[in-house]
């Protein structure tokens, strides 16, 4: 039997060597425009050394893709059995990216927001949709991660001003826009 007390030390070490690299990043998209951060500027904000960085990464941009999967799977890894209407899944979308607003804000403000799109198609199969079935729901992936996409930028550029119960408004007048689309449908086919 083999001791995986080291490999999950191990493990310890990476994630908290992300969560330095992740936080010098945010600092300098704070500072400086995204395409003036350099590798040397990273690693000395996170007290780290280039080659640990190149241990993980071989850009800004793949540690800057890297920090957007994982907030994107955490998201996906919230318990899908508290979202039982449409509403909560907005709730829950923009309770959980709240506290990441400033984060979210820079990567808006630095062109780089299109990631945010991309990271969640990829990890589409992880969302609530997600049913093994993709080929089958192939649209059905596509559509709901521009709406989350959608939603986020709508709440980025608002600077999550609303108001959680504001939030659910909004969500219930969307599933009214929803209905009266499906009866049009069914009216004219």
């Amino acid at each position: 039997m083999t001791d995986s007390k080291p490999e999950i030390k191990r493990q310890v070490q990476v994630q908290q060597t992300y969560r330095l690299l992740w936080q010098a990043l945010d600092q300098l998209m704070s500072e400086k425009e995204f395409d003036k951060i350099s590798i040397s500027s990273v690693c000395l904000e996170a007290g780290i050394a280039r080659r640990t960085f190149y241990r993980h990464f071989s850009t800004i941009d793949e540690l800057l893709k890297e920090r957007i999967e994982q907030l994107i799977q955490d998201f996906y890894q919230l318990p899908k059995q508290t979202i039982v209407h449409f509403d909560d899944l907005i709730v829950a979308i923009y309770s959980y990216f709240k506290p990441h607003k400033a984060f979210l804000s820079r990567l808006n403000q630095r062109g780089k927001s299109h990631l945010l799109q991309q990271v969640i198609l990829e990890n589409r199969n992880l969302s609530i949709f997600g049913n093994g079935q993709e080929q089958r729901s192939k649209l059905i992936y596509y559509f709901g991660s521009g709406g989350i996409s959608n939603l986020l930028q709508y709440f980025i550029v608002t600077d999550f001003q609303d108001e959680i119960a504001e939030v659910r408004e909004m969500a219930n007048e969307l599933l009214v826009h929803f209905g009266m689309l499906a009866q049009y449908e069914k009216k004219h086919h």
